[in-house]
C-alpha cells in the first residue's frame, strides 16, 4: 500500500501539479518487483474539487507503465475504500 499522505502542496502547484502527479504514478509502478506483469492498483480518493484530476493524472502514469486500475468509485473516507477491497471493514 502507498499514500500520497506525504505529499503536500497546493493542487495544481509543484509538487501536486499534473504533470508531477502523473510522474509519481508512473515511478510507483516502476519501483515494483521485476517480473510484476501488468500490476493492478486501486486509487482511493476524498471528495476535494482537486481529487479528480489528481486520480485521472496518477491512473493516467501508472497505466503507461503497463498497471491495471480497479475502479470502485468515489467515498467520503479514501482509507475506507481500501478496507472495502481487500474485505475488511
Amino acid at each position: 500500500m502507498f499514500g500520497t499522505d506525504g505529499v503536500r502542496g497546493l493542487a495544481g502547484k509543484p509538487p501536486l501539479d499534473p504533470h508531477t502527479v502523473r510522474r509519481l504514478g508512473a515511478a510507483l509502478v516502476r519501483a515494483l518487483p521485476h517480473g510484476t506483469e501488468s500490476p493492478q492498483f486501486l486509487i482511493g480518493r476524498d471528495t476535494r474539487e482537486s481529487g479528480g484530476w489528481i486520480e485521472a493524472e496518477l491512473a493516467h502514469g501508472a497505466c503507461g507503465e503497463g498497471a491495471r486500475r480497479d475502479q470502485r468509485g468515489r467515498r467520503a473516507d479514501a482509507r475506507r475504500r481500501v478496507s472495502d477491497a481487500h474485505g475488511h471493514l
